[in-house]
């Protein structure tokens, strides 16, 4: 497979620049792809993307940092992502992109129990 190749190009990529938005939106991928534990370039990606896709319409990237939040044990983080979406999330069509999303959403949830708990617990 090609994906630990492009995992270690868009590394250098965002080594280089930063703020690249291909780079910051595809490194995540390949990190949870690859099953790997996030790294902090991954970490510092999804919180870009949040920042450079505020639209809560681009639910993939919303899913896709609470996924890396939640792999790299950030459990605040990701509730605090997940609470943003989960309600337009459950309205999208039951195909598709809508049901991809929704499944990927139900595993984050699953694994990090009730978001309500983890903002209390600090």
């Amino acid at each position: 497979s090609d994906l630990p190749r492009s995992r270690e190009m868009l590394a250098a990529i965002l080594e280089a620049d930063p703020s690249h938005p291909s780079a910051n939106s595809h490194y995540p991928d390949t990190v949870l792809m690859l099953g790997e534990s996030p790294d902090e370039l991954a970490i510092r990606a999804a919180r870009f993307n949040l920042t450079y896709n505020r639209n809560p319409q681009n639910f993939g990237t919303y899913v896709q940092a609470a996924e890396i939040f939640t792999a790299a044990g950030q459990p605040r983080n990701a509730c605090a992502v997940v609470g943003r979406v989960t309600q337009w999330i459950r309205r999208t069509s039951p195909t598709g992109d809508g049901a991809s999303l929704r499944d990927r959403l139900d595993r984050v949830l699953q694994q990090l129990g009730e978001c309500d708990q983890q903002a209390e617990s600090g």
